[in-house]
């Protein structure tokens, strides 16, 4: 109560029932503060001591009903069913997931749910509407419990899957009310205790399912398309759940895709294999890894995303599913590890290129992406949050490359260029995006089963047959891990999902991966730093001239003296790490040293400064025959390959399916 409803008690209010009864429904913790104001306010009437007298026994009664309730209520858990009240709710054919159940001293039908108070004609309302409890989830990720209750709005019963904490506080429930629940600040207390002792005596007959937070791989379970296991995720996730669902027609998709696959254009069958190897990634042992294709405008990349798309849901770019670079980096790992396994698209890195810029580029979201975990974070009880996962590819476009020339190569090793050809990929755009948005969402349940039907075995022996075959090109192990993890999708969708002979040719793909001489960063740093000494013949001195300003250093004989605060610039402006590459040049035999350091002084006019000394000699001999670098090694083969590109094994695959 406020102060100013105490100033207005008369004599009789402070003695009368109505206000020991609105005193006795408040809060335990607000109660004591409003007793000891009203026993202040009866001062002026004489009346504090017996205020504080029927406060007294109406607490005592208070107890004793409360003590009471709870012995009826373990009394009732023991007793049968059919010698205590059941709900009386009208359920639908429709719906046999719900079933009236025993609720205790709770009369429930279809007008509300109510029982008798402790004064006579009192009514204690929980709700106005048939509500229950009707299934427990608990989460596979973090073990907590989830509660979905089912409730009658508008003559029609609705579900909503909140926490447990939201049902066992009656603060937290009035935010049920959003959903269509009735609950009041007034009510929320009673249907607090109504869902409570429902739940108690019906443990044997409210199921309990697991649920996940995750769509993908559970085991041998996939979601969304799996039932086994329930998605109790966000609610704001909902929209890219609507997405994942099939539209249009089934026979439509196919004969135009199958048409496309039939074409000479190899960009929209990276597309496709890239989509279905999103659900290999974790089966094959890869990491996550981008394939981005770039090209001129209006070339036909977002039509190649939108076909990718297309497989498992909406291709439409404005869709909850498809997504845009625009956006957090807290956005990117929530999203990713709600699609888990599935195929992760984003649209024109043109929208952010000044913003990625200043963050230096893209290869720190990639690096986060492809790491395939988020960042720890902690909560408000100074515990961590669960660590989000996920091992997918993703799909991405742009009008340039998404890398720099000058990207570490770790960030190199985890995408897949695929450069666009200047002729347009499809003839007629419009068609193909109206034709995709109108079918879509076949494919991927279907090559699920296939890959369940197939088993992991036989997944891993296609697999590594692939990646065998690949060895012959000497490209890097990461990079050709992940190619072999797209094609290996591509030649089971052939042979089980189109059932056709349009696969892609290994040649033609291990061409566009990365070397190990064009991966590696101390590699591209020697060929940046000769590049810089040929474009400024004149800032050295030579046998013949001196620098007339700038001096960075003396070309004599077969060696190159660089002063070393000059070499750490033309390697910072470069993005290169100096001290990294003098380390790496020194074993490899590339640069000249006094004992102990990684420079040589050299004497230039009256000074003697340490330079760095690139030895041309040594350079020209070995530059070109690096076999390991960065801790990478390169691929090796014995054994050539068919001509045609495909292992004999895979061969084998094809052979049992046409047979």
């Amino acid at each position: 109560m406020t102060n100013e409803e105490i100033k207005n008690l008369t004599r009789e209010d402070i003695l009368s029932d109505w206000l020991i009864q609105k005193i006795m429904a408040e809060n335990k913790a607000t109660r004591g503060l409003t007793i000891a104001r009203i026993a202040d306010h009866a001062k002026a009437f004489g009346q504090k001591g017996t205020f504080e007298n029927m406060i007294k026994w109406f607490q005592k009664d208070e107890k004793e009903f409360l003590k009471k309730q709870e012995e009826e209520t373990k009394k009732l858990q023991a007793q049968k069913t059919d010698l205590v009240n059941t709900t009386r709710f009208i359920i639908p054919d429709s719906r046999p997931d719900l079933k009236n159940m025993s609720c205790g001293p709770w009369q429930a039908a279809e007008s509300g749910i109510f029982r008798e108070g402790r004064y006579f004609g009192e009514k204690m309302v929980a709700c106005y509407q048939p509500v229950l409890p009707s299934c427990k989830y608990i989460n596979m990720e973090t073990r907590t419990e989830r509660v979905r209750l089912s409730f009658k709005r508008n003559g029609k019963w609705k579900d909503i899957t909140v926490d447990r904490s939201v049902v066992a506080s009656a603060s937290k429930i009035v935010s049920l009310a959003d959903a269509g629940l009735t609950v009041t600040s007034e009510t929320s207390k009673y249907l607090v205790q109504y869902l409570s002792q429902v739940e108690a005596m019906n443990e044997a007959i409210i199921p309990q399912r697991r649920s996940t937070s995750k769509l993908g791989w559970h085991k041998d379970v996939f979601l969304p398309y799996d039932q086994e296991i329930y998605f109790d995720g966000d609610t704001k996730f909902n929209a890219i759940l609507e997405d994942l669902k099939p539209r249009g027609s089934r026979e439509a998709w196919y004969s135009f895709v199958q048409n496309i696959r039939g074409g000479s254009r190899i960009e929209p069958k990276i597309a496709l294999a890239a989509s279905f190897a999103s659900i290999l990634v974790k089966i094959c042992g890869g990491l996550p890894f981008f394939t981005h294709f770039h090209g001129q405008s209006e070339g036909g990349k977002s039509l190649c995303l939108m076909l990718a798309a297309s497989v498992w849901g909406n291709p439409n770019i404005e869709s909850a599913y498809v997504g845009t670079f625009s956006g957090s980096d807290v956005g990117f790992e929530v999203k990713a590890d709600l699609l888990n396994n599935l195929p992760y698209f984003m649209d024109d890195t043109a929208q952010v290129k000044k913003k990625m810029a200043r963050r230096g580029g893209f290869a720190p979201l990639i690096y986060t992406l492809c790491s395939g975990k988020g960042k720890d974070r902690s909560n408000k009880n100074l515990g961590l949050n669960r660590t989000n996962h996920w091992c997918t590819t993703f799909i991405t476009n742009g009008e340039e490359p998404i890398l720099e020339e000058n990207a570490q190569g770790g960030a190199i090793n985890r995408v897949l260029e695929i450069k666009c050809g200047v002729d347009r990929i499809f003839e007629n755009g419009h068609e193909v995006a109206e034709t995709l948005k109108g079918n879509y969402g076949f494919a991927g349940p279907e090559f699920v089963q296939i890959i369940k039907q197939l088993g992991e075995e036989k997944i891993k022996e296609i697999h590594k047959s692939v990646l065998e075959d690949l060895k012959q090109y000497g490209k890097m192990q990461k990079q050709s891990l992940a190619l072999s993890i797209l094609l290996t999708a591509d030649v089971i969708a052939a042979l089980y999902l189109f059932k056709d002979e349009n696969v892609l040719p290994v040649e033609a793909l291990a061409a566009m991966l990365k070397s190990e001489k064009e991966v590696s960063d101390n590699e591209r740093c020697l060929n940046y730093i000769m590049d810089m000494v040929a474009a400024n013949p004149y800032k050295f001195k030579t046998a013949n001239s001196e620098p007339v300003q700038e001096w960075w250093g003396v070309k004599e004989n077969k060696y190159i003296y660089i002063i070393r605060n000059v070499f750490d610039r033309i390697c910072q402006e470069g993005g290169y790490s100096s001290k990294g590459f003098l380390e790496w040049a020194n074993t490899k035999g590339f640069i000249e040293t006094n004992a102990g350091r990684l420079t040589k002084r050299k004497r230039m006019g009256d000074t003697n400064p340490r330079c760095v000394c690139l030895n041309r000699e040594s350079i020209n001999l070995n530059a070109t025959d690096v076999f390991e670098i960065d801790g990478f090694k390169a691929i090796d083969s014995e054994e050539k390959s068919p001509e045609n590109g495909l292992n004999p094994q895979v061969e084998q695959v094809r052979y049992e399916m046409e047979k």
